[in-house]
């Protein structure tokens, strides 16, 4: 994402690598929780039984698509009102968020207009 700064993490989340401060910047908010790696570290490796599939719970209702939710606030500033979802960052941005988020590789990212 930033074009000045080396990238040393891969967001998984994002489909994007960042610097150190890019990436603090823009995981805040709901994407904090982004699974991120530093680029050149493998994840650790999960023994066999880790890798059997899981029992999904069922869902007593299913979820809504973030474009029918109305006042959403920003998931990165956590201030603005959310204009945009974006089904691979997994949250819903301001105009001014999406613009600073949605740069590099993740320009891409499809995102929906929320009310529309």
């Amino acid at each position: 994402m930033c074009e000045v700064e080396k990238a040393i993490f891969s967001c998984h989340d994002c489909s994007d690598v960042f610097c150190e401060e890019c990436d603090l910047d823009m995981h805040t908010g709901s994407s904090k929780n982004h699974k991120r790696t530093k680029i050149g570290e493998e994840p650790s490796a999960k023994p066999k039984e880790a890798l059997k599939p899981e029992a999904k719970p069922e869902l007593s209702s299913p979820r809504k698509p973030a474009a029918k939710v109305k006042a959403a606030i920003c998931g990165m500033c956590e201030v603005e009102k959310a204009t945009v979802s974006c089904a691979q960052c997994s949250d819903a941005f301001c105009d001014e968020c999406d613009l600073d988020m949605h740069t590099g590789s993740s320009r891409n990212h499809k995102r929906i207009k929320i009310g529309e």
